[in-house]
């Protein structure tokens, strides 16, 4: 069924979004950068924000697309 695919898509891209967020946490000497501070921290900071960005946008259209879909299946 359609809410089926739509579950499994948005399975699918939380998946890819932890790993990806996941690897980025994983990466070499982040801890030393987090504790030294400078451009570092900034640019860790800021990739973990925008994947926490991406996915929470990448979210929204998967709702509104399974919404949109219920209307037609409706009329």
């Amino acid at each position: 069924s359609v809410v089926a695919v739509l579950s499994g898509a948005s399975s699918l891209l939380s998946n890819e979004y932890h790993e990806a967020l996941q690897q980025k946490v994983r990466e070499p000497n982040l801890g030393a950068k987090l504790f030294f501070g400078g451009v570092g921290v900034q640019k860790t900071g800021t990739d973990i924000a925008a994947a926490l960005n991406n996915m929470d946008v990448s979210s929204e259209y998967v709702l509104k697309l399974k919404h949109e879909i219920e209307e037609q299946c409706a009329e």
